[in-house]
C-alpha cells in the first residue's frame, strides 16, 4: 500500500505581500519568535486530506477543471498562541463566511470524496485566512 500523506488543498493569495504586511505591522513586536517570512503562503484552507502521491495528483487534475474561483472578502485579524509551544503565535485573517467559498467548498469535498476520501476537517461556522 502506498504511503498516505497529509495535504493541504487551499486558495492560495495571488499577491501576498499586503497580507504578510499586516500581519507583521500587527504582529512582530509582539512574540518572542518571530515565524511569519517573504516565503509564507497566505492561503484559505479548502479541505484537509490524506492521501497517496498518486491519488493527489488526480485530484490535483480535477481541482484545475474547477472555475470561478471566488475571491474572498476579508473581516479581521487574531492572533493565537500555539497549543504545544508557547512562544509561538500563529496570525489568522478572517474572510467572511460567502456562499461561493462553501459552494467552492462542496465541490472540493465531491471531487475529494470520488477517491474514496474524505476531508479531514470541514468548515461550516467560519473560514479563516492562515499565514504560515
Amino acid at each position: 500500500m502506498a504511503a498516505r500523506v497529509k495535504y493541504i488543498i487551499a486558495l492560495l493569495a495571488l499577491h501576498t505581500q499586503p497580507y504578510t504586511e499586516t500581519a507583521k505591522k500587527h504582529f512582530s513586536e509582539n512574540a518572542e519568535r518571530y515565524i511569519l517570512g517573504s516565503d509564507s503562503l497566505p492561503h484559505i484552507t479548502i479541505c484537509q486530506v490524506y492521501s497517496s502521491e498518486k491519488v493527489i495528483n488526480q485530484i490535483e487534475k480535477d481541482l484545475r477543471l474547477l472555475q470561478n474561483v471566488p475571491q474572498p472578502h476579508f473581516t479581521g485579524v487574531s492572533f493565537i498562541k500555539d497549543k504545544k509551544f508557547e512562544t509561538i503565535w500563529w496570525a489568522e485573517l478572517s474572510v467572511a463566511r460567502d456562499p461561493e467559498l462553501f459552494t467552492l467548498q462542496q465541490k472540493v469535498v465531491k471531487i475529494v470524496t470520488h477517491y474514496n476520501l474524505s476531508c479531514l476537517m470541514i468548515l461550516v461556522n467560519s473560514i479563516v485566512l492562515i499565514l504560515r
